[in-house]
């Protein structure tokens, strides 16, 4: 699972990060990382979805993701700009989804 936070990757499931400690509550932190693979995928597929659609989906993707993040850093952490997502390695998702 990767650390919104601190971007630590770590191998096991726990919603505490060991590297900076923060805690997550499971479903909110799976659905963020859900969206932020979403939107990474969202900007491979241009060509097949065509412009104005992958456009009104990234809109909502990304409102969703805001409150989503307001709901994982209620202190106000900043948000990363949605260029940096990049997709969650495959090993850390088949192993979200071995855990349901």
């Amino acid at each position: 699972m990767k650390c919104p936070n601190c971007n630590h990757v770590s191998e096991t499931a726990l919603l505490q990060c060991g590297e900076c400690g923060l805690a997550y509550d499971r479903h909110t932190l799976e659905e963020y990382q859900h969206v932020q693979y979403l939107l990474a995928w969202l900007r491979e597929q241009d060509a097949t979805l065509g412009a104005a659609t992958i456009r009104r989906l990234q809109d909502s993707a990304e409102q969703r993701l805001k409150a989503l993040h307001a709901e994982l850093f209620p202190l106000g952490v900043p948000a990363p700009e949605p260029a940096a997502f990049k997709p969650a390695d495959l090993h850390s998702l088949a192993l979200l989804h071995s855990l349901r």
